[in-house]
């Protein structure tokens, strides 16, 4: 079968949205596992996360989730956990 022009740009476009939304899933699967995997340690070394402290979580970028995660292991409170 013959395919026009148009039918073969629907079917190109259709296959780059569905890569493009596997991408997306992705990042916000890894992003989600970030923000879980900084809530147990904060809860395990702090017995708890501060209203301030959830919203930042919640606004993070992954780079940003990564920083905290990393002084999240280091800090001694959680005051020293939020200094910038």
């Amino acid at each position: 079968m013959i395919k026009t022009t148009a039918q073969k740009l629907r079917e190109q476009g259709w296959r780059e949205g569905r890569n493009e939304g596997r991408e997306e899933g992705r990042r916000e699967g890894v992003r989600r596992g970030q923000v879980e995997m900084l809530r147990v340690i904060l809860r395990r070394r702090f017995g708890g996360i501060p209203a301030a402290l959830e919203d930042r979580i919640d606004r993070a970028t992954p780079e940003a989730l990564k920083t905290l995660v990393e002084r999240a292991l280091d800090a001694e409170t959680v005051d020293e956990l939020l200094e910038s």
